[in-house]
């Protein structure tokens, strides 16, 4: 065995990994399900409100450079330290890291705005969204397959679904412009 007889885990040699990520063979096309529902009212003849309820659902969504090269002792849940050359996939390696298309997420907003169109020197728009965007961590794998069924994971190797590190509840904007008058004589005839 190669592994055993050149890198042994007691002789802390460094084995070869990967500077980039492999796609997995399984991998799918990533594709998104978008909704949205909403009303406008003209509130007079220069302004405006609009409320808009969005949701898009993300599937097979990529997840990037999982290191596959591990493996998962069924008593504890986690995985073997990846220096125990006997229990991972790929011994004569190191990190091995491929791109999987087994995420998901859904993003979920009510986005209001008012608008008031440009008259009496000044136009004003204003925007304020409420949302919630969630995803799942990638699931954990050995090599390029899924964690038998047999072990139970722990719950931060499970690919657990909750809120995204990007997730921003609320947002509100507001820009406008003003017109400066110029002076009634200030141009020559």
């Amino acid at each position: 065995d190669w592994s055993s007889d050149v890198c042994s885990s007691d002789l802390g040699c460094a084995r070869r990994g990967f500077g980039s990520s492999m796609v997995s063979p399984y991998a799918e096309v990533p594709y998104s399900y978008q909704g949205t529902m909403g009303f406008q009212q003209q509130l007079t003849d220069t302004m405006g409100f609009d409320m808009d309820y969005v949701w898009t659902g993300t599937r097979h969504d990529r997840t990037t450079n999982t290191n596959t090269n591990l493996n998962y002792n069924p008593a504890t849940g986690f995985n073997y330290p990846s220096t125990d050359l006997t229990h991972i996939p790929y011994p004569q390696f190191g990190i091995v890291g491929i791109d999987n298309m087994n995420g998901y997420s859904n993003y979920k907003a009510l986005q209001m705005g008012f608008n008031k169109r440009f008259s009496h020197n000044y136009q004003l728009s204003a925007s304020y969204a409420i949302s919630s965007l969630k995803d799942s961590n990638p699931r954990a794998q050995v090599g390029a397959d899924e964690v038998p069924a047999n072990i139970v994971l722990k719950e931060d190797l499970a690919g657990e679904y909750g809120p995204a590190v990007n997730d921003q509840r609320h947002r509100a904007t507001i820009n406008g412009i003003w017109s400066l008058k110029a002076p009634v004589n200030s141009f020559p005839e």
